[in-house]
Formats: structure tokens, C-alpha cells, sequence
């Protein structure tokens, strides 16, 4: 749902964005930039957040952004989750270069696109970064116990 809302917004907003708003987006993926090459994680989510808010409200469909908005506020807290696996913050600013891209020149179907792989791929990175997090655990040990997993891969050989 949230790549078809994300999709439809970017569409419409390749179709009316105003010089205001181009350059309020413009300076939003710059910080971003700025985050990246910084390595600051959290100042990089705070921005992304603020790049997507800022899409949705932009394309003037109230009930969009309203319901994109909603749904998205859930999920903040796990999204957060997808810069922790390095890589994930520059890939996700490379997409959003070309989704801006695609919004300047007004090609509403390509931002549409662009918008819909950005946020399925944001979903797979999430995921992604949760399996990361389960294998290392997977592989710590308490003190005292033994690593089973470490065990079974004993036994194979």
C-alpha cells in the first residue's frame, strides 16, 4: 500500500511542483547528502523522513498524504531499523536522486516508478537488516554457554 500512495503522490507532484517546493526538495536530498558522507545515521533518517513528508504534501492530495501519513507514522520506528547495515543510507539517497530527478522534469510516470522500487527496496532493506541483526545474535554466546550454531557447523565438517 505505501508504494502505491508513494507512487501516486510522486506522480502528481511531477505534474505541478512549483519552484518553492522544487527547491525545498532539492535542499532536503543536499542534507541527506551531507548525512551520508558524514556517516550521521540518525540526522539521515530525520531528513529522509522529512524528504518523504514533504513529497506527500506537496502533491496536494490531502487524503493521500493523510492516509500515506498515517500509515507510514507506524512504521517509523522499524524503519529506522534499515540504515543500521551499511550502504543502506547511500542507496536509499541514490534512489531518492532519481526520483527527485524524475519529478523536476516532470516524467510523472517514471516518478511514479522510481517512488514505488524506492519504497519496496526501503522494504527490503528493513527486512534485510532484521535478518543481520538475528545472525549475529544468532552467533553471540552468553558467557559459560555454548554457541549451538557454531556446534553445527563443527559437525559438518
Amino acid at each position: 500500500m505505501n508504494a502505491v500512495l508513494f507512487g501516486h503522490a510522486a506522480a502528481l507532484l511531477a505534474r505541478s511542483i512549483t519552484k518553492a517546493q522544487d527547491a525545498e526538495l532539492r535542499v532536503i536530498v543536499a542534507r541527506m547528502d551531507e548525512a551520508v558522507e558524514a556517516g550521521r545515521r540518525e540526522a539521515f533518517f530525520a531528513v529522509n523522513v522529512l524528504f518523504h513528508q514533504q513529497l506527500v504534501e506537496f502533491c496536494g492530495n490531502h487524503p493521500l498524504r493523510d492516509v500515506y501519513l498515517e500509515h507510514t507514522r507506524k512504521l517509523l520506528v522499524l524503519r529506522r531499523r534499515s540504515f543500521d547495515v551499511v550502504g543502506n543510507m547511500q542507496a536509499a539517497n541514490h534512489e531518492h536522486h532519481r526520483l527527485l530527478e524524475a519529478i523536476l522534469s516532470g516524467r510523472t510516470e517514471q516518478a511514479r516508478r522510481h517512488a514505488e522500487v524506492h519504497t519496496r527496496a526501503g522494504q527490503a532493506r528493513y527486512l534485510s537488516s532484521v535478518a543481520h541483526v538475528s545472525a549475529a545474535a544468532d552467533n553471540r554466546t552468553m558467557p559459560g554457554e555454548r554457541n549451538h550454531h557454531a556446534d553445527d557447523r563443527e559437525d559438518r565438517r
